[in-house]
């Protein structure tokens, strides 16, 4: 079957196109993994600011990041999810005989070096 579309359902279909376009603007949060990929460059700039100050600060809900857990949830994970002031994370190892094990979870923003080797 073959669907032919008049000069207005393409006319329609531009509107359409260029309006969302249009609303993904740079001062939105439309693209929440931008977002969230370009969090560590605030959050740098907000730890520099704490120890400036030489005070103590709590972590604030802002800073908060959700994340997706599997095969390394904390206890009190809900849904397959838990919350971090670090980083997000997915490990793919291979066990023996070739198998690929998927693995992710939260890490804290203190001791959140990992090595790959």
């Amino acid at each position: 079957m073959v669907a032919v579309w008049s000069t207005q359902e393409w006319a329609w279909q531009a509107v359409l196109l260029v309006t969302g376009l249009a609303s993904l603007s740079r001062g939105s949060d439309a693209n929440m993994l931008d977002t969230m990929l370009l969090k560590n460059g605030r959050k740098g700039g907000s730890e520099r600011k704490a120890e400036e100050s030489n005070s103590a600060a709590t972590v604030s809900a802002q800073n908060m990041l959700w994340c997706h857990c599997y095969h390394h949830c904390p206890e009190d994970s809900v849904n397959n999810s838990c919350m971090t002031d670090g980083y997000c994370f997915t490990m793919v190892e291979e066990e023996e005989g070739g198998v690929a094990v998927l693995t992710a979870g939260c890490l804290g923003l203190v001791g959140s070096e990992f090595q790959c080797r």
